[in-house]
């Protein structure tokens, strides 16, 4: 079993790496549209 802190842990590093992804897509896309 793992301790709900590890799970937090788990969800918490999806999350950031989800948001992260997303943040480079739109950053990509905003500077192509520019260039």
């Amino acid at each position: 079993m793992k301790s709900k802190w590890e799970k937090a842990t788990e969800m918490f590093l999806a999350i950031a790496v989800y948001f992260a992804l997303k943040h480079a897509l739109d950053a990509g896309m905003f500077l192509s549209i520019l260039g």
